[in-house]
């Protein structure tokens, strides 16, 4: 099904092209490609308000999901993924190239291995994970760190699971 990358920034250069390559891939490894996907590349100052809207947290931050499905078990999709006249929407993945940016500088990332990592995230999210608990947490990272590994093999990526509860 269709992949979208809408970048609605200027501040981060990005190449779309391997973008959408690497996320296609990702896609295969999840096994979602049958789903709607959206990416979308914004400012600090847009994913701050969206932040506070939806999760009551001031601030930007990396990354945020939006899936359009209630899944109550990772990956057990309510719908079969079939064109049975379900829309085969995931959900829409909000990405802040800047905030990114600035998060590698930090650590001394690679700003491509760490946006992979945060598209695989934002991918686990829209699959049903969540990590407001330890649990939640453990379980989140067991796919992350399994879907980049496989991931890094194809491409060639140093790509690692994000850290940290709550995120």
């Amino acid at each position: 099904m269709a992949l979208v990358l809408k970048n609605l920034q200027n501040v981060v250069r990005l190449n779309l092209v391997q973008i959408e390559k690497d996320v296609r891939i990702l896609r295969r490894l999840f096994e979602i490609e049958r789903f709607d996907v959206s990416f979308l590349f914004v400012t600090n100052d847009y994913i701050a308000r969206l932040n506070q809207e939806y999760r009551q947290v001031e601030g930007p931050t990396d990354v945020l999901a939006f899936p359009a499905l209630e899944i109550a078990v990772p990956g057990v999709f309510p719908i079969d993924g079939e064109d049975d006249g379900h829309e085969l929407d995931l959900g829409d993945v909000c990405l802040a190239p800047a905030y990114i940016q600035q998060q590698c500088w930090l650590h001394n990332d690679s700003f491509n291995d760490v946006l992979m990592a945060t598209a695989a995230h934002g991918l686990c999210h829209l699959i049903g994970h969540d990590h407001e608990t330890e649990t939640q947490w453990q379980r989140m990272v067991e796919t992350e760190r399994d879907i980049l590994s496989r991931f890094n093999k194809l491409t060639g990526h140093n790509s690692r699971p994000l850290t940290g509860v709550g995120h």
